[in-house]
């Protein structure tokens, strides 16, 4: 301020020999900013890192070009830089890792209503294979860590709980048949049927139907609420009085007088199922009897039993037969000798009767022993079978067709007799 202020005028002595210049005015100092400079040194190098078995394409850029900026002369000189090396791990010497031992635990598990073996395999299957092991249907061995035995004593827990059980009460249907039908149509064979008494936990199957004849009863355990609502209506449906049937039944065995005796018969007069034409059952069975009686043959059986519908039947109509060696000892015995009917039985609602017959016929023949066979005996065989044959109330169903031969020796003479077994059914509804 003191330099730009104006002062006063002074005069000075003009020279008239020199020209007069003028004086300076005297400069204001100003200070300048000092410009610092900072020397480049070299970055430290750091060691290298490992290169990773990787391609990969990046974009290069060409380096800056920094050749316009002037730096100022450092006056330090550079420093040198120093490379580190990393330490060396010796290649014997693996890294560090900590191993947890788990410690196993062995229990046992009382199993109360559900079966052991059922368990065992949902547990194996869902927590951990091997965990479970059932020796008996009442006890489960658990072998695992802390966390799989809790696991697994939770699903015992859910799982082993009191089955449901309902008796129901039958009164036409055989137990055994409704049992065999709830398991088949209801629950899909899903299921074990077993007769009242066994133990429920050897079963491998979810619920068990016990059957009792005694009783006429079946009892479901271990079914769901809903199961044994269908179980219930299914019964109410199918246990109904079920058509009967009474079949008559003649077995006769005829020789060569009684089979022309009995085809004459059979040429004059049908057998209807009515008396109005022809011959009745009850004459034609009096008519029969009056060959008999005239030595045309013999009566064998005269059975008569009542049958239902799906129901089993077998007629046996056989003796015990010796059998003697060439000395005359009895040596065995045959027991089957005679004549054999089985009969399977169908009726509708209609009144029609279905019938399935299988007649067998043995009889011993001859002997044929010998020094090497001292037991040999030939028996005949007949056997036949008769599938669906419809009958309706009052008819008679006649058939034969099983022959035989017999052998007499008299006088130095053998004589063969013809044999022929003929079986007469005759069907009458029960209302």
């Amino acid at each position: 301020y003191d330099v730009l202020k104006p002062k006063p005028k002074v005069k000075l002595p003009k020279e008239p020999s020199s020209p007069q210049k003028p004086t300076p005015l005297p400069s204001c100092p100003v200070k300048q900013k000092e410009q610092k400079t900072i020397p480049l040194t070299p970055k430290k190098s750091m060691p290298p890192k490992p290169v990773k078995k990787t391609v990969s394409v990046k974009s290069v850029s060409s380096p800056k070009d920094y050749s316009h900026k002037k730096s100022a002369p450092s006056h330090k000189p550079p420093i040198k830089s120093v490379q580190k090396k990393p330490p060396s791990m010796p290649e014997y010497a693996p890294a560090p890792v900590e191993q947890v031992l788990e410690t196993r635990i062995i229990t046992k598990v009382k199993i109360d209503y559900s079966s052991a073996y059922l368990l065992a395999d949902f547990i194996n299957n869902n927590i951990r294979s091997n965990l479970a092991v059932a020796q008996n249907p009442s006890e489960l061995i658990l072998a695992g860590n802390e966390t799989e035995i809790l696991t697994a004593k939770q699903v015992v827990k859910l799982l082993d709980t009191c089955p449901k059980v309902q008796v129901f009460n039958l009164a036409y249907i055989r137990p055994v048949t409704m049992a065999n039908m709830l398991a088949n149509s209801v629950f899909g064979g899903d299921c074990c049927v077993c007769p009242d008494g066994c133990e429920f936990k050897k079963h491998s199957s979810p619920f068990v139907i016990y059957y009792n004849n005694e009783q006429n009863t079946i009892t479901i355990v271990g079914a769901s609420p809903k199961q044994m609502e269908l179980a219930d209506s299914y019964i109410k449906l199918s246990d109904l009085k079920s058509p009967q049937a009474f079949l008559d039944i003649l077995i006769v065995e005829f020789n060569d007088w009684g089979i022309s005796q009995f085809q004459k018969l059979a040429q004059f007069h049908i057998f209807p199922a009515s008396s109005e034409c022809g011959v009745s059952a009850q004459n034609l069975f009096s008519s029969i009897s009056e060959i008999i009686c005239n030595g045309g043959g013999e009566i064998l059986a005269r059975p008569k039993l009542t049958v239902s519908n799906d129901g089993n039947y077998q007629v046996n109509a056989t003796s015990d037969q010796p059998v003697a060696n060439a000395q005359g000892d009895v040596c065995n015995v045959e027991h089957n000798c005679g004549t054999r009917l089985k009969i399977h039985s169908v009726i509708n609602q209609q009144g029609e009767v279905f019938l399935t017959l299988e007649p067998q016929y043995v009889a011993m023949r001859k002997y044929l022993a010998d020094e090497k066979n001292p037991e040999s005996v030939l028996f005949d065989k007949r056997s036949m079978k008769l599938e669906n044959i419809r009958l309706e109330d009052g008819q008679t169903l006649c058939f034969g067709g099983m022959n035989t031969q017999e052998e007499y020796s008299s006088w130095g003479r053998t004589k063969v007799i013809n044999k022929e077994l003929m079986m007469f059914v005759n069907v009458h509804l029960q209302q």
